[in-house]
C-alpha cells in the first residue's frame, strides 16, 4: 500500500460516528466522522480506525476518490489522540480505554478535577487516586491501557509510513510481545518480530526497514532472509535444504555479497536459529518436527507387535462374500496384519479403499468384539468420503489429536493417546510434516497402524 509522503498528508480533528464496514482482523476499516471544525461527516478507510463516540482524534491521511461510489473518502494513514475538551469528551475518552473506569466514575473523575482532567491524565495520572471510586487496581489498569494505545498508535505511525498495513492482531500480537518497548525494539531491528508474531512477515520487516534506512546488506536482514527463504522452500515441500543450495538461494534472494551470506549463515547458527545434519540446514521447528518423526516411527516399527498370519481362511470368506482381490491386494491386506506400520500406496483408482474396506472385515473377524478402528483423515471432507466407503465413522487428525492450529503443548500426551487397536490414516500425502509428527507422537506401538496415501 503506497502512500504519500508525511509532509503532504492532511489533518483533521474529529470524531468518530459509525461503522460503515469493518474486517474481521480490523486490518480494514469504512467508518463514518464528524469534523470537529466544520461539522460535517466524512468517510474514512484505514488499519485500527478509532471507533469511540464523543473521544476527538487527530486523523492523518489524504482524500481519495471511491472508484464503486464516485465519493470522495478520506485514507487514514495515522491517528493520534486529542485533548478531549469538556464532560462529554472525558467522561467517553476514559470510558473507550475499557480499563475498569466506566461512566460513573469517568463524571466522578471529572467531578473531581474539572477542566484539569487532562493535564493530570498526561502528567500526574497517580493523582486520580484521589477519587474515592478509584482503586490502585484500576490506576494500573489504566495505565497499561494507556501505554498499550500510545504504542498502538506509535506502530501505526511506522507501519503507515513504510507503506504497509498491519492487522489488528498483528499489532496487538507485538505489543503483548514486546510491550512498551515494541516501537525501540523494531526500530533497533526492524526484522527481529519475523517469525515470532504472526503476520510480521519478512516483506513488512523489510519494508519498514527501507523506511528507516537499515542497511540491506545488514547482518540482522540477512538472518531474517535465511529464516525467509527456508520458509519459502517449507511452502514447496522441502523441510530443509542442502547447504549450498541454500547459500545460492541466499544470494539470489537478498542480492547480497557471497561473504556476507556465509557469515550471516554462521550468525544464525551461533543465536541457534538453523539446525543442521548431514550438510542439510533446517529451522529449528523443522528439525524438531522430522526428528520426532523418526523417533516415532522407530518407536512403532521396533515395537515388538506379534505377527497375525493366520487369516488366509478370513480374506477368502470376505472375497466369497463380495470380489475376489488382486494379488497385490491381498498382499497389502497380509502385510498389516504382520507389521507395525503399513503404508499403501496408488495412484486413484487403483483399490486403495477396497483394500481399507477388506482391512476393517478381516480385523473385525480377527477381534471380535474388541475390535476397536480408528479411521483418520487430513479434512473433514477426505474424512467424509472414508466414512461414506468404509462404514466406519472417521474424524478429522486435526480433531482426534486435539489441535487447533496454535502452538502446539505437548504436555498431557500421554493421557490423550488415541485409544484403538487399529488405526488407518487416508490419504497422508495431503498431512505438513507438523500434523504428522503430532499424529504419530499419539500412536501407541501395540495397536496396528496403516498410512494410505495417494500418489
Amino acid at each position: 500500500m503506497g502512500l504519500i509522503s508525511a509532509e503532504r498528508h492532511e489533518e483533521i480533528l474529529a470524531t468518530f460516528t459509525y461503522k460503515t464496514f469493518e474486517s474481521e482482523n480490523r486490518s480494514f476499516c469504512v467508518f463514518r466522522f464528524k469534523n470537529y471544525d466544520t461539522q460535517k461527516e466524512f468517510t474514512a478507510v484505514g488499519s485500527m480506525l478509532p471507533d469511540s463516540k464523543n473521544v476527538p482524534v487527530k486523523l492523518t491521511g489524504d482524500w481519495e476518490l471511491n472508484r464503486k461510489s464516485g465519493h470522495k473518502q478520506f485514507k487514514v494513514a495515522y491517528f493520534e489522540q486529542a485533548q478531549p475538551t469538556g464532560k462529554t469528551e472525558v467522561v467517553a475518552f476514559f470510558s473507550a480505554l475499557h480499563c475498569g473506569i466506566g461512566k460513573i466514575k469517568a463524571q466522578a473523575i471529572w467531578k473531581h478535577f474539572g477542566n484539569q482532567t487532562w493535564e493530570i491524565v498526561e502528567n500526574s495520572p497517580e493523582r486520580l487516586l484521589e477519587v474515592p471510586m478509584i482503586s490502585d487496581r484500576i490506576l494500573d489498569r489504566f495505565r497499561d491501557a494507556m501505554k498499550k494505545n500510545s504504542m498502538l498508535r506509535k506502530l501505526l505511525k511506522m507501519t503507515s509510513k513504510a507503506g504497509i498495513s498491519l492487522s489488528g492482531e498483528t499489532l496487538h500480537s507485538l505489543i503483548d510481545r514486546y510491550g512498551s518497548e515494541a516501537e525501540e525494539l523494531i526500530l533497533a531491528n526492524p526484522y527481529d518480530p519475523c517469525g515470532a508474531v504472526r503476520g510480521y512477515t519478512f516483506d513488512r520487516a523489510d519494508a519498514i526497514a527501507i523506511s528507516l534506512g537499515y542497511p540491506l546488506d545488514s547482518e540482522n536482514r540477512l538472518v531474517a532472509a535465511i529464516c525467509k527463504v527456508l520458509e519459502d522452500a517449507g511452502s514447496a515441500g522441502n523441510v530443509c535444504l542442502p547447504k549450498d543450495e541454500l547459500l545460492t538461494g541466499l544470494i539470489k534472494f537478498t542480492s547480497c555479497s557471497r561473504e556476507k551470506c556465509v557469515e550471516a549463515i554462521r550468525k544464525a547458527f551461533r543465536d541457534r536459529k538453523l539446525r543442521g545434519a548431514n550438510n542439510y540446514i533446517y529451522l529449528p521447528k523443522r528439525y524438531e518436527q522430522e526428528e520426532s518423526l523418526s523417533q516415532n516411527i522407530f518407536r512403532l516399527m521396533t515395537s515388538g507387535l506379534k505377527p497375525i498370519t493366520q487369516i488366509e481362511n478370513l480374506i477368502s470368506d470376505y472375497e466369497s462374500a463380495n470380489f475376489t482381490f488382486a494379488d497385490c491386494q491381498k498382499e497389502a491386506i497380509r502385510n498389516v496384519f504382520q507389521h507395525p506400520v503399513t503404508i499403501i500406496t496408488g495412484g486413484p483408482g487403483v483399490g486403495k479403499t477396497t483394500v481399507i474396506k477388506g482391512i476393517l472385515a478381516v480385523h473385525q473377524q480377527v477381534f471380535g468384539a474388541s475390535s476397536d478402528p480408528i479411521l483418520l483423515a487430513p479434512t473433514g471432507k477426505a474424512a467424509r468420503r472414508m466414512s461414506e466407503a468404509t462404514g466406519f465413522p472417521a474424524q478429522t487428525i486435526h480433531s482426534a489429536v486435539g489441535w487447533r492450529g496454535e502452538e502446539y503443548d505437548f504436555s498431557g500426551q500421554e493421557s490423550s493417546m488415541l485409544e484403538g487397536n487399529l488405526i488407518i490414516v487416508d490419504e497422508v500425502s495431503m498431512m505438513d510434516q507438523a500434523i504428522a509428527s503430532i499424529l504419530l507422537s499419539h500412536l501407541h506401538p501395540r495397536w496396528v497402524k496403516i498410512l494410505n496415501n495417494r500418489i
